[in-house]
């Protein structure tokens, strides 16, 4: 059984940061599919400010890292990835700065 409050506490927190992170006229996309019957993948993509490959590897998914400066707590990014990974799933992220960033996650459909 998946935690509702929590599932939708961690796909809220990446659409915030989504929405956060692009200008006025900025695009946040959201997508869901399936891969078969087996796999559901939910895309949050924006083209807003991005992270360097650098940030992502070393700090985007330790507690306390934001790119928000002392606004942002940090905790989200990795609190989400954690809920994922209980229930199976994995999240994947590619982001270019100045391009914008497309996070991707993965979780096993129960029957």
């Amino acid at each position: 059984n998946i935690n509702t409050e929590e599932f939708h506490s961690a796909l809220k927190h990446l659409i915030q940061n989504a929405i956060e992170s692009v200008p006025e006229d900025g695009i946040v996309e959201i997508e869901i599919s399936s891969q078969n019957s087996d796999i559901l993948c939910i895309t949050i993509r924006d083209n807003g400010k991005g992270m360097t490959s650098d940030f992502i590897t070393n700090q985007l998914f330790q507690p306390f890292e934001s790119t928000k400066g002392v606004s942002g707590m940090g905790i989200g990014v990795y609190q989400s990835r954690e809920f994922i990974h209980s229930l199976g799933g994995d999240i994947q992220v590619v982001s270019e700065p100045e391009i914008g960033t497309t996070f991707t996650i993965t979780l096993p459909i129960q029957h």
